[in-house]
């Protein structure tokens, strides 16, 4: 798929979702790189707006939730795509449509952290999608 940053926003609200699983499967068949959805299918954002012929969609990072419950504490470090141990920016997808979403209510303390990070989440999206686009290496970000 062919994409440039977009200055307009996609029409999903950011919060933290599960992303239908047949869906992440098709993406799958382009992409290996995606987790599998029986591994993890919970995602932030959108985090990344981007536009493409078929119009302005989101891009999702998955949310490692064993890892954020388990954490006594959060270095706020974006290092090699990823951003406190529990968001890996190597792995986002791109959702072109709600449908596909359901809300993540299992873990109001992580809806509420992932909410309270929004301009840091989309500082990392950015900073992954450049080195993408470059061809370069991914920077290291502290927040």
């Amino acid at each position: 798929m062919n994409f440039e940053k977009s200055t307009e926003k996609c029409d999903i609200p950011f919060g933290v979702y599960h992303v239908n699983h047949d869906f992440i499967q098709s993406l799958r068949e382009n992409e290996q790189n995606i987790i599998d959805p029986e591994i993890n299918d919970v995602y932030c954002g959108p985090v990344y707006h981007a536009v493409c012929d078929r119009g302005v969609f989101g891009f999702f990072v998955p949310v490692d939730v064993p890892e954020y419950e388990s954490a006594n504490i959060f270095a706020a470090l974006f290092m090699e795509g990823e951003y406190a141990g529990v968001f890996d920016f190597n792995k986002m997808i791109p959702v072109i449509h709600k449908r596909f979403l359901t809300p993540f209510t299992k873990n109001e303390k992580l809806v509420r952290f992932c909410k309270n990070a929004t301009s840091e989440l989309e500082a990392c999206a950015d900073a992954t999608m450049t080195a993408f686009k470059e061809k370069t290496q991914i920077p290291t970000l502290t927040f």
